[in-house]
């Protein structure tokens, strides 16, 4: 499974846009695993703006399906 793989990329320690990429990414491939990283972004009050934005985004268009 890839996810895992971007979340460890993710947490390396990237840069804002590389992030938001990445971010995309794992929405665009979805899964219980993304879902959980985007509530973490989302309750996390330290995550970038830039990234709770795209984690808010997936987390609203998962309830819609």
């Amino acid at each position: 499974d890839i996810i895992p793989v971007l979340i460890d990329e993710f947490y390396a320690g990237v840069g804002a846009q590389t992030g938001a990429a990445v971010l995309e990414i794992i929405g665009q491939i979805g899964g219980y695993q993304a879902t959980q990283l985007f509530f973490e972004l989302v309750a996390d009050s330290s995550t970038m703006p830039c990234w709770r934005e795209v984690a808010e985004r997936w987390l609203h268009q998962d309830e819609m399906l």
